[in-house]
């Protein structure tokens, strides 16, 4: 059932999960160093 095409599909599939994980991780990382500079700012 599962030919070469589809291994390779699904291994490319979940190389684009990792790299989607990756940037939310370092965006949400991100996120509450924003919100301490704008609280800095704003008072």
């Amino acid at each position: 059932m599962f030919g070469k095409a589809n291994a390779v599909a699904l291994s490319s599939l979940v190389e684009n999960v990792r790299f989607v994980l990756l940037k939310l991780q370092t965006y949400n990382e991100e996120i509450p160093g924003n919100i301490m500079l704008n609280k800095n700012i704003a008072y």
